[in-house]
């Protein structure tokens, strides 16, 4: 679960996209609409059914089936592949699994390069604009009733309904091109032969 972040200039809520224009301010705007289908899988011995966009539907099985959690998904947020990992472990487990290979990181154009930008090219913000990987995170207290949907001057206060429960969780933005080369690693880890 993901609390969204509300635009309240306006009257509608809006998702926070994450994109990071070049002026530094976060890009804010309605989540565009992909067409939607009903995935079945298996994540750490728990049956889930989510609707998933279509073009990523075999990449979020496939995590999956590594046991790799996944709150929220989209396949095309502003340019980016993005997933929404319920804790900082599904996300080191993702990374992890991608294995980056250190004796790539010369090639500051490769797979492994761009998930740890450990070296940058020349046009190094053109780089981390288009071809670097991009990493958020968001902080929920569960233990708060915070309301959901637009927020306006009606809505009940915020109220403690336990103790305090706090939960990171983990945004990972990729670059679409990246998806094949992605899933190709991830398949050759996948305790199922995915």
């Amino acid at each position: 679960m993901v609390f969204p972040s509300w635009n309240k200039e306006g009257d509608d809520a809006y998702w926070m996209s994450g994109g990071i224009r070049t002026d530094g301010q976060i890009e804010r705007g309605p989540m565009p609409e992909h067409k939607q289908v009903t995935i079945h899988g298996t994540v750490n011995g728990r049956s889930h059914t989510a609707e998933v966009d279509a073009g990523i539907a075999d990449f979020i099985q496939l995590l999956w089936s590594l046991d790799i959690g996944t709150v929220m998904s989209c396949e095309d947020n502003y340019g980016r592949i993005w997933i929404d990992f319920p804790s900082t472990m599904e996300a080191e487990r993702f990374l992890n699994d991608l294995a980056p290979d250190p004796s790539r990181f010369d090639d500051f154009e490769s797979l492994d390069n761009r998930i740890c930008s450990i070296w940058e090219p020349t046009d190094d913000l053109e780089f981390r604009r288009d071809r670097a990987w991009h990493y958020t995170t968001s902080v929920a207290d569960y233990g708060l009733n915070l309301p959901w949907g637009p927020c306006d001057d009606d809505d009940p206060d915020i109220e403690r309904e336990g103790e305090p429960c706090f939960i990171f969780d983990i945004d990972v933005r990729f670059p679409i091109a990246d998806l094949p080369e992605v899933m190709e690693r991830l398949k050759n880890v996948s305790p199922v032969g995915v």
